[in-house]
């Protein structure tokens, strides 16, 4: 049986010896989980906060989403509120800041968006560990407010170990790369095919109404314990919601950092480096077809 989501269950996972993930189960009033249900997802969106204005402008990036109710927009604006106080209260009060993310995508067909990518999280703000020393309570909280939940992946020791060289091996295996030797595998097919259907461990989807906190991959003191996850099928609309509590320092080095565009494309978001990707992987194609 899943744990209540609250400040005491959060607090406990984060004093307890490291696990991969924990699910919790999420006390909505009945209202809220008509809103969650019923909430029109019309377009692609994203919103990012870094704690620095007490979420003020959430209630005018929610009437972007698609034509909902005054009453709708303000539960939803509420539910998000009430979820990030009860996660940013577990923590320690060092952490001031948070990288608060909400988006939403409208549902794709493309072959890319519904074949798994499972993953570790790295380190959200590892641009600024040339100077720090790198964390090792960095966590996610993550819930979907409407579409299917993520999967987590609970592996042993032994599991663990094969997935990493899985990973490894068929990374080695991609052909295309830019001019630096960088390539994201992530946005690969074959390699996400590929991994999927190698890996071993318990899947585990979280439900309807439940929310999910996992260990981030901060360096090799915790990779073996980094949540491994992976986006379900998103060929329906989906919002998801989440929390990485932070640094001052940290959120206002990322705010300035991280740069993301949005491309209504597909049904579901791009950032700058598949968009380069996309670019060499065509450059790449047409080479081949000459080859032949």
């Amino acid at each position: 049986m899943n744990q209540i989501l609250n400040e005491i269950q959060i607090k406990r996972y984060l004093d307890e010896p490291a696990e991969q993930f924990r699910i919790f189960d999420i006390p909505y009033l009945e209202k809220t989980k008509r809103c969650l249900d019923n909430f029109k997802i019309e377009t692609i969106t994203g919103y990012t906060n870094y704690g620095d204005n007490n979420l003020d402008d959430l209630k005018d990036y929610l009437k972007t989403i698609g034509s909902n109710s005054d009453e709708d927009i303000e539960i939803m604006e509420k539910t998000i509120k009430d979820l990030t106080e009860t996660v940013m209260k577990s923590v320690d009060k060092k952490y001031t800041n948070h990288w608060l993310i909400v988006r939403t995508t409208t549902g794709s067909l493309d072959e890319l968006s519904n074949t798994k990518r499972w993953h570790c999280d790295g380190n959200y703000f590892g641009h600024m560990y040339d100077k720090l020393e790198p964390r090792l309570d960095m966590f996610k909280f993550i819930t979907i407010l409407q579409g299917p939940g993520t999967f987590y992946l609970k592996t042993t020791p032994k599991e663990r170990k094969l997935f990493e060289s899985i990973q490894k091996e068929e990374f080695e295996k991609s052909e295309i790369r830019d001019p630096d030797n960088k390539f994201r595998a992530t946005h690969d097919l074959e390699y996400r095919r590929s991994l999927d259907s190698r890996i071993k461990g318990i899947r585990v989807q979280a439900e309807k109404y439940q929310a999910a906190i996992f260990i981030t991959h901060v360096n090799d003191l915790n990779k073996n314990v980094c949540g491994v996850h992976s986006e379900p099928n998103r060929n329906v609309p989906r919002m998801l919601f989440s929390i990485v509590p932070c640094t001052k320092e940290e959120a206002e080095a990322d705010k300035k950092a991280r740069k993301t565009i949005i491309i209504k494309k597909g049904g579901y978001i791009r950032d700058n480096f598949y968009l380069k990707y996309m670019k060499y992987k065509q450059k790449y194609l047409r080479l081949k077809a000459l080859e032949i």
